[in-house]
């Protein structure tokens, strides 16, 4: 396993627990765990959504693999979502994307969190 494939799969994580964040606070419950680790992980925010979107790209042309094909086109609409807001500033295109994810993000989130997870331990699983 490569530096790079082993920041994507954390990238992966980060960009699960800020999509899926609210989905994940309700189910929580009173701790706040998810809400802690949130605010941890909140700066690496649009380093974790480009990063994922380019690797996504990458691998989906088939320059690198990190992930099945699921798992890259889970990481480009992931990416996507987290660096919405800059890209959507200088690209109109962007923003109509954006638009349209928005309502699936808490699901996109859930299988960017599970799939980060998955590759961490290197568990196939598809």
């Amino acid at each position: 396993m490569g530096i790079f494939q082993l920041i994507f799969e954390i990238s992966l994580i980060i960009a699960g627990l800020l999509l899926a964040l609210a989905k994940l606070d309700e189910l929580d419950g009173e701790r706040n765990f998810f809400n802690k680790a949130a605010a941890f992980v909140t700066p690496a925010k649009t380093f974790a959504g480009f990063f994922i979107l380019t690797g996504g790209i990458i691998s989906l042309i088939g320059f690198a693999t990190y992930a099945g094909i699921v798992g890259e086109l889970i990481a480009i609409l992931a990416g996507l979502l987290l660096v919405g807001e800059v890209v959507a500033r200088n690209i109109s295109s962007a923003t109509k994307a954006v638009a349209f994810l928005t309502p699936y993000k808490i699901i996109i989130g859930l299988a960017a969190l599970i799939m980060g997870v998955l590759l961490l331990f290197n568990i196939a699983w598809f």
